[in-house]
């Protein structure tokens, strides 16, 4: 993932049809190592939802998915109301 993140070319900010972000999709499919790497970074915003209006932690309790939770639930920006 580090890889990806550090190429000058790539815009994981970028949303697809449903608006979803790399993100999104990490929290989607059940990647807290991916969430937080991508949290690390200055530009995301852990409260952004996509074109449902669904945050990550809507995500990854959809999934049934208690990391990518924790991981969302524990970061500092994320805000609880």
């Amino acid at each position: 993932m580090r890889i990806v993140v550090d190429q000058p070319d790539v815009n994981l900010s970028q949303r697809n049809g449903y608006g979803r972000t790399a993100l999104h999709i990490a929290a989607l499919c059940g990647c807290p190592n991916v969430i937080k790497v991508l949290l690390e970074l200055d530009h995301y915003d852990v409260n952004q939802t996509n074109a449902f209006g669904n945050t990550l932690l809507h995500l990854g309790a959809r999934i049934g998915s208690v990391n990518v939770c924790k991981e969302v639930l524990g970061y500092p920006l994320f805000d609880r109301n």
